[in-house]
């Protein structure tokens, strides 16, 4: 078991109803009217306890992904090599429209304590069931898996020293890729 999934495939009877969204009309945003969707991944190492999420966004109208943001659940301790809380993640895709995003997720979507406790409570259900070696989610990441097991490695070309793509805040050497993932 590697990587992030979608919360939505790990849980679809709550993943979609749970998902947010919001939507932009003409007015006087910096983002263009159309409806995004916050899509959270969590990570699916059953060892790792990152506590972190990331949102992929995608516009409706668009019909395109534009923004990937990594949010930590706590503050960074001080020297940690990802000092923000939230950012642009830097190994994923990003577009015209990211940094727009990212400030509507930090100033609407994290500004909400329930919204906040939400996406804490899912990251708990996905770390809760990876313990549990009788639960479904481990067929559903079994079958991921071996769908994209011809797929080749999308972080083989990670200069060791960067800082690791799950967010961790450690370098690529010292955490992910030393779990072969």
């Amino acid at each position: 078991m590697e990587g992030m999934m979608f919360f939505h495939d790990l849980f679809p009877e709550i993943g979609i109803d749970e998902t947010r969204t919001v939507t932009i009309v003409q007015g006087d945003s910096e983002l263009p009217s159309d409806g995004y969707g916050f899509l959270e991944l969590y990570c699916v190492d059953p060892r790792c306890d990152c506590r972190r999420v990331l949102f992929n966004v995608l516009a409706k109208r668009q019909a395109a992904h534009v923004a990937t943001i990594s949010h930590a659940f706590e503050r960074p301790e001080r020297g940690a090599l990802e000092p923000r809380q939230t950012f642009l993640d830097p190994l994923n895709p990003q577009s015209r429209l990211s940094e727009p995003l990212l400030r509507l997720c930090q100033g609407t979507l994290l500004a909400d304590p329930a919204y906040r406790a939400r996406l804490e409570r899912h990251y708990r259900m996905v770390k809760d069931t990876l313990a549990d070696p009788g639960h479904r989610i481990h067929g559903i990441i079994a079958d991921r898996g071996a769908a994209r097991s011809t797929a080749p490695r999308a972080h083989a070309d990670i200069d060791p020293y960067a800082p690791c793509p799950c967010g961790s805040g450690e370098k690529f050497k010292f955490c992910c890729r030393g779990k072969g993932r």
